[in-house]
Parts: C-alpha cells; structure tokens; sequence
C-alpha cells in the first residue's frame, strides 16, 4: 500500500516540471554582532550607547526599538541557510525586565544605520520570531536564545551585500505600557549578541505545502546546469547504501524506496508541482536527491502530509 502511495505521489509531482551542492554535510558559523544602537520609531531618537533595547516609550517617542547587524561575509553568497538562532546577554539594572515586555524581531532592509551617527527609523520587515512573552532574565549576562524562522526571508539580498541588520521590537507598546527589557550591545566586552547558522552550498531540496489533497511544491536549485537529478522518495528514514555510477552512497531515506529521474534547468534549478494523494495524512515522507552529473548528495528531508 505504502509503495502505491510514493508512485501516486512521485507521478503528482513529476507531472509539472519547470525548469527554472545543499550537500548532506552543513556548515555552522557563530558571527558576533558587529553594531547595535536604539532608534525610536516615532521621534527618531537615537541612543549610540553599547544597549540593546526593546521598550516603548510614549506617543511621542514610538516604538523604541534595538538595531543590531552582523557581517555576513563568511557566508557564501549562493549558499542555503537552513538555521538561525540568534544569543543576547541581558544586562542587569534600570528595573528590567520591566511590565511584563512581549518581544518580537524583525528583519530590515536598512544597513545604513550605524552607532555614533543620527538616522532615521527607516522601519521593519519580515517578522523573524513569534511574539516571546519571556520570562526574559533578570540577571546579567544570563543569556537568551531566539530562534529565527529562516524560511520567511529570501536571503539573496544579505548575503549578497554581506550584511543583515535585525530589528528587536516590544509589541507590550501596542497597548502604551510602558515596559522594557536591555541586553548587552555590540561592544567586545562584556557579551555581544551572537548569531549561529547553519547552511550548505551545494544541490538543495525545498518541500512546500506539503498538505493532502492539496498541491504540493518541491524546488531544486545549485543542481547542475542542464543536468539531471535522481529524486529519492522513501517511506522510511535512512540510512540506505546504494551503488551506482557513482560510487556506493549512503542515503537518509528508506524501504519502500522510488526513484524519479527529473530534468535540471540551463540555471541549475526546477520547480515541481503536484497535489498530494488524500490518503496520505499523518504518513511522514523522506526524500533526497543526487545531482548526477556532479554526484552530490542534496539535503534530506522528512515531511509529514496534513
């Protein structure tokens, strides 16, 4: 049964292609902020002092909001970011955590901002992380961890200029209390913000909409140009050891196992699209891919069908 379900599936998705290495093995950086400064939303009030605040202030100031950038430049520019977490050190004193500060981050285009000069609160973009309601600490440099949603930003524009500015926003201004929580700046002493992420540069896999009875999509890209792509579609976690003209590789997907061979685009990339068959709730789907001509290994993948 399980077998008829991955052809179903396999044949969805081969039904569209558009033609348009991540290798198995990622890469982890820990980048240090290298700026941060406080501008407030409404006034534009700039504070260049080693703080990075999220509070709100009144009508006139706005959202008081902490800036912080870090240099992306480690980074290649093709690669695929897969995680991001970013570390701040609170700073103890001035009552805080105080009134009970929601906080959110926010990614902004604006890198021009910079310590010691005056901007503008040129405003935020994409929303990075739910609202985190705390308890935030009270301590000094005890840390505190935000996990970034990295699917919500297209990272072309970052790790092409080589840097990413974020925005720590308290969402408690919504109601005009006045609340606030510090952390430590970007000052080599005593503990700037850290950022760690996790990528790969090689062919990469991406799964969305995996619902049934919906219409899924998967995307390959940094395959080989005009090449060819064997797509794994297993019923089970790996590992699995397969030979081929490629040598014996192993894989993370498993028995009941279908193989698709797809036609990669002049620009390394493809674009599937299909629905996903209705009795495939509640299963969990593997896949992976070899980009042939290359014999790099992409990414696995382990997808749940809502």
């Amino acid at each position: 049964m399980r077998s008829i379900i991955l052809s179903t599936l396999a044949a969805a998705l081969v039904a569209t292609v558009t033609a348009g290495g991540a290798r198995a093995n990622e890469t982890t950086v820990v980048l240090t902020a290298t700026d941060t400064k406080t501008i407030a939303s409404v006034s534009h009030t700039n504070w260049n002092d080693n703080r990075l605040r999220a509070y709100f202030s009144n009508a006139t100031q706005g959202f008081v909001d902490g800036f912080c950038k870090f240099d992306f430049s480690a980074i290649p520019a093709g690669a695929q970011i897969s995680s991001m977490s970013l570390r701040t050190f609170h700073e103890a004193g001035f009552g805080n955590p105080s009134n009970s500060p929601i906080v959110r981050l926010y990614r902004t285009t604006d890198d021009g901002w910079s310590r010691g000069t005056t901007d503008n609160h040129n405003g935020v973009n994409e929303i990075l992380t739910p609202i985190h309601p705390g308890p935030f600490p009270s301590a000094d440099l005890t840390p505190y961890d935000w996990t970034i949603d990295v699917n919500a930003v297209d990272w072309s524009a970052d790790l092409a200029d080589d840097t990413f500015s974020l925005v720590m926003r308290n969402e408690n201004g919504n109601q005009g209390i006045y609340s606030y929580v510090y952390w430590h700046g970007s000052d080599a002493s005593p503990a700037p913000p850290q950022l760690t992420i996790r990528y790969s540069t090689g062919p990469h896999l991406k799964l969305d909409n995996f619902v049934a009875a919906q219409a899924a999509t998967m995307t390959f890209s940094q395959f080989s140009p005009n090449g060819q792509a064997a797509l794994l579609i297993g019923g089970s976690a790996g590992p699995l050891v397969i030979g081929s003209a490629c040598g014996v590789q192993t894989y993370q997907v498993g028995a009941p196992l279908i193989v698709v061979f797809i036609p990669i685009g002049a620009n390394g990339s493809v674009f599937l699209a299909g629905p996903v068959p209705s009795d495939l709730t509640g299963f969990t789907i593997y896949f992976q891919a070899l980009d042939v001509p290359s014999c790099e290994q992409s990414n696995a993948l382990a997808e749940t069908a809502g």
